[in-house]
């Protein structure tokens, strides 16, 4: 009977490196996308706000983006 386990003892079986399937994980394409559509939205959201004559909501943006992508770049 054939069996998976076929071959003489002692030899270690060949093991596909961890990226062989592909090193572009679509998760992180993914997250990647979101990423720059969140900083999109940062800066189109600080450029309406001071174009509107409200300057410390802008700065309230600013800030709060600027957290979020230290703390994901970190």
């Amino acid at each position: 009977m054939v069996g998976l386990n076929d071959g003489p003892l002692g030899q270690s079986k060949k093991v596909v490196p961890h990226a062989a399937g592909g090193s572009i994980s679509g998760v992180r394409v993914l997250m990647g996308i979101l990423l720059f559509f969140i900083g999109i939205a940062a800066v189109t959201g600080v450029a309406m706000a001071v174009s509107s004559g409200q300057p410390a909501l802008a700065i309230a943006i600013g800030l709060i983006a600027g957290a979020f992508f230290c703390r994901v770049g970190c």
